[in-house]
């Protein structure tokens, strides 16, 4: 059976608009509260929202001092850093349109980019390969950046070019996607539905600062709604991910299944995440709903299906850990996590996904 629910159309964009503005709106308001952790075991280094807002429109103030003016293309040529997202934002927030690059492209790529985008400016850690530009800017007069004086945020139309971004290339040659401001407004209507992210919510993304997906779902949605990013140290080991969930208190986990494979199987994950409070919630809309959700719970063959075939999956701690469910709304919760860790657990012994008739 089909069922369609039309909550009628999202709210428009407003204008003026942009878009890292709207990122960093609860800046001053959160000041002192930290906005991202970058995670190294027991310890951890913690942005608050202050000093993430103040680098980057820092940041913002001096690629306008290189020179630059807003529309201006620039490449970002940026490691698995925190340079990269506040590099993105402040040249956002200047009215430039940055071109996030995966530090894996070989010098030839990137010449090729260069030749197609004529980039004002290429944004570069010397250690990631690149071709050459008459204005190469680099990460340590990035750093020096952080501590100008902010940057006006340049408001305009949402419909103008925020960034640009290359696709992967599997199916021909990568070609680059524009992206106008209004797209992070767009990113709302998912949010509810999705995961559920709130200002009390802590996510940890396993990915690099340097993935479009980090920069979405693991940076971007946080801060707009006031939430708290947590960020592994680069070359953490997927096995270290579990502890540094517990440790450092995530509500909230987003990964690609590859990401989690040496520390769960994804077809025992719920089993083996909800041995560390964690269960999997409404992480693709239009095929399953599982447990934190007030919905049913999705059958575990379909649940199996997903998670091998999707690109991401979110992680939730379970509702009874969530100060915002009544408690019947918990005995419900439970129950359906319950029935779910006991079907995932007769699900190792059941038929293919492809072959297993599943329940809609």
């Amino acid at each position: 059976m089909l069922s369609v629910f039309d909550q009628g159309p999202f709210a428009p964009c407003p204008s003026p608009f942009n878009l890292a503005a709207h990122v960093l709106r609860h800046a001053r308001r959160l000041a002192e509260k930290p906005a991202l952790s970058v995670l190294a075991g027991d310890t951890c280094e913690d942005w608050s929202y202050a000093r993430l807002e103040a680098a980057v429109r820092g940041t913002g103030t001096g690629l306008l001092k290189a020179g630059m003016k807003p529309g201006d293309i620039v490449l970002l040529r940026l490691g698995n850093t925190v340079e990269f997202p506040i590099a993105y934002l402040g040249a956002i927030a200047a009215g430039l349109v940055p071109v996030p690059t995966s530090s894996q492209l070989t010098a030839p790529e990137t010449a090729r980019m260069i030749a197609d985008l004529n980039p004002a400016a290429v944004l570069r850690d010397p250690a990631v390969p690149c071709a050459s530009h008459p204005l190469q800017i680099s990460t340590a007069r990035l750093l020096d950046m952080h501590h100008l004086p902010p940057c006006d945020y340049a408001f305009g139309n949402p419909e103008r070019r925020a960034y640009v971004v290359y696709t992967s290339g599997t199916s021909g040659n990568p070609r680059a996607v524009a992206h106008a401001h209004r797209a992070v407004w767009a990113r709302q209507m998912m949010v509810e539905g999705w995961y559920g992210l709130t200002a009390d919510d802590r996510l940890l993304h396993a990915g690099a600062f340097n993935w479009t997906y980090t920069l979405g779902t693991g940076l971007l949605d946080p801060w707009a709604a006031g939430a708290t990013a947590l960020i592994p140290l680069p070359g953490t080991p997927p096995e270290d991910l579990p502890a540094l969930l517990r440790r450092h208190r995530a509500t909230l986990f987003a990964a690609a299944p590859a990401s989690t494979g040496n520390c769960c199987n994804p077809a025992r994950s719920i089993c083996r995440t909800c041995g560390m409070g964690f269960a999997l919630v409404k992480s693709f809309p239009a095929i399953c709903t599982l447990p934190g959700t007030p919905q049913q719970a999705a059958d575990c063959l379909r649940l199996s299906a997903c998670l091998n075939a999707r690109p991401s999956f979110h992680l939730r701690r379970p509702a009874q850990h969530r100060t915002e469910h009544s408690g019947s709304r918990n005995r419900a919760a439970r129950s359906r996590f319950s029935a779910l860790t006991d079907r995932c657990r007769w699900m190792r012994k059941a038929p293919s996904p492809s072959t297993a008739r599943t329940r809609g």
